[in-house]
């Protein structure tokens, strides 16, 4: 076994395969120690290094575009911004890109006056951009689709630096294992590397984060859901010791309904230093808000993305089943808040008579309105709508003193339904049952 595993590693060093060659050696020299094998290991590291870093081309580098969204994250830009650009400058086919979500200009005014020579030569993008509502994580990491062709997208938080080892270990496995999707996560939750993630900009383009989802918590891992079931047999770059879907009970449990199997290549993927705001192992547990954010979105996420209807079948209920139990806990009203967007003002004057009709509106049609004219007769005098159409035409329903529209931020009719219901009776203040069972009765009324 030694001698083929010496083999191999040979083999692969002199091709090249220096991930590969690496793996092979460390294999070795589990058994008969690492000191024997250190010095075949650095020259790996080397050969990465001049492959690189020299002043030559000697293999086909894709482009990789860091891409940093930012809203109001000035003073963390402050600090990684420079010594990240400093980093870049060594390498070929690499930069940096920013979405500004600020709805003042003193981050674009800053970048623009201290980076004017980077900003020139390509290395530096920035993008300003309309501000959120509120920050969404997916939405922010999506942003950048309009802006990127080819290549790799590397994802980046504002308070995350990057190394030269780090972009040269990338480089590497771009180079050895062709297309892949590289998770750069340390296995420590909250340290900000597992939302650091690379993969081809035109599997990007085509999985995407969910849009769907509460603003914070589990967007990452809907990206590499997304990107698993739309090219199953890509390979997947992992830290020694961190597989994803064996690390998360929400992958774990996508990949099991799914039958899927995804090749996991664990590698050695260079160090950075850690982010400015790192948080501890388990800041989402001790957090209400984030606890609930993780399980809706997580099992949002990979039901959205099963292609196989037994396991969209399961997830949905287990999905169903948490919907239930935030519902009951004392973060019932906010997450409710969190859930539909209306005018609060109005909400507030709306009457709201105990026989209030509340529906979810998926098109606007004469069958809609047949339907709002026939209960108006029948003597109701209140109408809350939730509005799936992004129909413009619902608008003018605003003008109608008995009705009140809200929309959903999150999920989508056949999942969410009932729990919008609920949750727009949770904001109205009427009364829901102590333990309202989603899903298991009709909830509401379904017209258009």
């Amino acid at each position: 076994m030694k001698n083929l595993l010496t083999a191999q590693a040979y083999q692969a060093f002199v091709k090249g395969r220096y991930h590969s060659a690496r793996n092979a050696y460390l294999k070795v020299a589990e058994n008969l120690g690492s000191h024997l094998y250190q010095a075949n290991l650095e020259l790996c590291e080397r050969r990465e290094a001049r492959t690189f870093l020299g002043k030559r081309q000697l293999v086909p580098e894709p482009l990789i575009t860091y891409c940093v969204p930012a809203m109001n994250r000035l003073d963390d830009l402050r600090k990684t911004l420079p010594i990240n650009l400093n980093v870049l400058k060594d390498f070929r086919s690499v930069r940096l890109m920013i979405n500004l979500f600020d709805a003042g200009d003193e981050a674009s005014r800053w970048i623009t006056s201290g980076f004017s020579g980077e900003l020139a030569s390509g290395c530096l993008i920035l993008n300003q951009l309309p501000p959120m509502e509120g920050w969404h994580m997916s939405k922010g990491k999506n942003s950048f689709q309009p802006f990127l062709s080819e290549g790799y997208y590397s994802s980046l938080d504002s308070d995350n630096y990057l190394s030269v080892d780090e972009i040269v270990k990338t480089k590497q496995a771009i180079t050895e294992f062709g297309d892949c999707l590289i998770h750069h996560f340390s296995g420590h939750w909250g340290d900000g590397t597992c939302g650091h993630i690379t993969l081809p900009v035109d599997l990007y383009h085509r999985s995407g984060y969910t849009n769907e989802l509460y603003p914070r918590q589990f967007d990452e891992l809907s990206l590499i859901a997304n990107a698993i079931a739309e090219q199953p047999d890509m390979p997947v770059v992992t830290r020694h010791g961190v597989n994803i879907f064996q690390k998360t009970l929400f992958l774990r449990e996508f990949i099991t309904l799914n039958r899927l199997s995804p090749q996991v290549i664990p590698c050695r993927l260079g160090e950075a230093p850690p982010p400015k705001n790192g948080k501890t192992d388990s800041y989402a547990e001790q957090d209400l808000t984030l606890k609930y954010y993780s399980e809706l979105n997580g099992y949002y996420a990979i039901y959205r993305a099963s292609v196989n209807q037994h396991a969209r079948r399961q997830l949905l209920d287990k999905l169903w089943s948490v919907q239930s139990a935030a519902l009951q806990s004392p973060i019932g009203r906010q997450l409710a808040f969190a859930t539909l967007k209306c005018d609060k003002e109005a909400l507030k004057r709306f009457p709201l008579p105990d026989d209030t009709h509340f529906a979810v509106v998926e098109r606007i049609d004469d069958s809609f309105v047949t339907w709002l004219n026939f209960q108006r007769r029948r003597g109701s005098k209140a109408f809350i709508l939730i509005d799936v159409t992004a129909d413009q035409a619902v608008g003018t329903l605003h003008k109608a003193e008995d009705v009140l529209v809200m929309t959903p931020r999150v999920g989508d009719v056949e999942s969410f339904k009932d729990f919008w219901i609920h949750c727009a009776k949770i904001m109205a203040g009427t009364s829901v049952s102590a333990r309202p069972v989603l899903n298991g009765v009709k909830q509401c009324e379904n017209v258009g």
